[in-house]
C-alpha cells in the first residue's frame, strides 16, 4: 500500500518491505531444506553383500563400529570403510627348494576369508589391502618352510594326494581333482611315475561319475603307465576303477565293464591283496545285478562282504550292505533287506560320513 503524507510532503510506503522480507524467508527455508536433504544422505550408508562396514571419524576407527550388511544410519562426519568377508581363492606360483635342494616349481591355491569380529582390527594396524601386505607374503613364507622340510617325492605324492583325498571325503569334488590334477602333471613333469598312478586312480574315481568318458581315459593312461614301471597293484586299482568308468556308460558296462573288473580281482588274488579284493567284487556285484543276474550278484558281493569283514573297514562294508540289500529286495526278501539296510545305516553313523562318499571312498587310494 502506498499513502500521501501531505504534512512531511513525501509518499509513505506501508506495504513493499512485508514482499521482500517473505521472498528472504523462502530463500532462507529453501537453503535450510537442501542442507538437511545433504544431511540425511550423508547419514544414511550400505554395505553390500558379504562385506562389512568399518567407521572411522576423522581416520580415527571407531570402536564397535562394524557395520553388517544393508542400510544404516550414521554420524554424517563419519566414513564406512567396505572391507569383504566372502571367501576368497589366492593362488601363488613359485619355485622353491626341496630338502635336498631340488628347484621345484609349484601351484599353491589358499582359501580364506576375512573374520568379521576381527575387520575393525585389521583396517586399523594393516589396512583394506591387507591381502597383498600380510596373506600374499605368508602364504609364500609356508610354502619354502614347507617345502624345505620335505623331499621332492614327498611333495609330489602324498602331500597333495591327501588334500585332495581329504576334499573329496567332504564331497568337494572340484577341488579335490583341481588338486590331484596338479600333482599328476607335477609327477609327470618331474618324471615320477608311481606318483603319477596315483593320481590317475583317484582321478579315475573321482571323473567316473561327472564325465564317464574322460575317467575312461584317465584310467587308460594310468594303466599304460602302471604297465610300463610293472606296478601290478595300481593296476589292479585302475582296472577296478575302469569298471566302474564303463558301467557309467550302460552301453560299455557288459562288454568291458565285466572283463575289467574280473582283470582287477586277478591280480588282486595273484598278489594276496585281499583287503583291495574286495573292490573288484562289489563292482562285480553291482554288474551282476544291474543285468540281474542274482546269483552271480550275490556270490560277488557275499565273498566281497567276508574280505571287508575280516578288515572292518566302513569304506568296503557299506558298499557290501548296501548291495545285498537291495538285492534282498529285488528278490523279494524284505526282512533281508532291512537287516542289511540297518547294518548300512549303523556303518555310515561310525564312519560318520555320508552315503555317497563310502560308495566311493573305497575306490581312492
Amino acid at each position: 500500500m502506498t499513502i500521501f503524507d501531505p504534512a512531511r510532503g513525501r509518499v509513505i510506503d506501508g506495504g513493499g518491505g512485508h514482499g521482500a522480507g517473505g521472498l528472504l524467508r523462502l530463500i532462507g527455508l529453501g537453503i535450510a531444506a537442501f542442507l538437511l536433504v545433504i544431511l540425511f544422505f550423508s547419514s544414511v550408508t550400505r554395505v553390500g553383500t558379504g562385506h562389512v562396514g568399518v567407521l572411522t571419524l576423522f581416520g580415527k576407527v571407531q570402536e564397535g563400529g562394524t557395520l553388517g550388511e544393508g542400510i544404516h544410519l550414521i554420524n554424517p562426519l563419519k566414513t564406512n570403510n567396505e572391507l569383504s568377508i566372502q571367501t576368497q581363492t589366492l593362488k601363488e606360483s613359485a619355485n622353491v627348494p626341496s630338502s635336498e635342494g631340488l628347484m621345484m616349481s609349484l601351484d599353491t591355491s589358499l582359501i580364506y576369508h576375512l573374520n568379521p569380529d576381527r575387520a575393525a582390527e585389521v583396517f586399523q594396524k594393516i589396512g583394506a589391502d591387507y591381502e597383498n601386505i600380510v596373506v600374499e607374503p605368508t602364504l609364500r613364507s609356508a610354502i619354502r618352510e614347507a617345502t624345505a622340510s620335505h623331499t621332492a617325492n614327498a611333495l609330489y605324492t602324498g602331500e597333495r594326494e591327501m588334500v585332495g583325498i581329504a576334499l573329496a571325503r567332504l564331497g568337494r569334488y572340484s577341488e579335490a581333482i583341481e588338486q590331484i590334477e596338479i600333482s599328476v602333471a607335477q609327477a609327470e613333469a618331474n618324471d615320477m611315475p608311481q606318483a603319477a598312478c596315483r593320481g590317475y586312480t583317484n582321478l579315475g574315481v573321482l571323473y567316473a561319475s561327472l564325465d564317464p568318458q574322460r575317467s575312461i581315459e584317465t584310467c587308460l593312461r594310468g594303466l599304460e603307465v602302471a604297465k610300463k614301471v610293472g606296478d601290478l597293484g595300481f593296476q589292479s586299482r585302475l582296472y577296478a576303477n575302469l569298471a566302474v568308468a564303463y558301467c557309467a556308460l550302460t552301453n560299455r558296462c557288459e562288454a568291458e565293464g565285466i572283463e575289467a573288473a574280473r582283470a582287477a580281482a586277478k591280480l588282486d588274488r595273484r598278489l594276496g591283496l585281499l583287503d583291495h579284493l574286495a573292490v573288484p567284487l562289489i563292482v562285480l556285484g553291482q554288474i551282476h545285478q544291474c543285468h540281474g543276474d542274482h546269483a552271480r550278484a550275490f556270490a560277488s558281493y557275499t565273498e566281497a562282504l567276508h574280505l571287508a569283514e575280516q578288515v572292518d573297514d566302513p569304506q568296503l562294508l557299506f558298499p557290501c550292505y548296501d548291495g545285498l540289500a537291495t538285492l534282498y529286495l529285488d528278490t523279494g526278501r524284505p526282512t533281508q533287506a532291512e537287516s542289511y539296510l540297518t547294518m548300512a545305516r549303523a556303518v555310515c553313523e561310525r564312519a560318520g560320513l555320508e552315503p555317497d562318499a563310502l560308495m566311493m571312498l573305497p575306490f581312492l587310494c
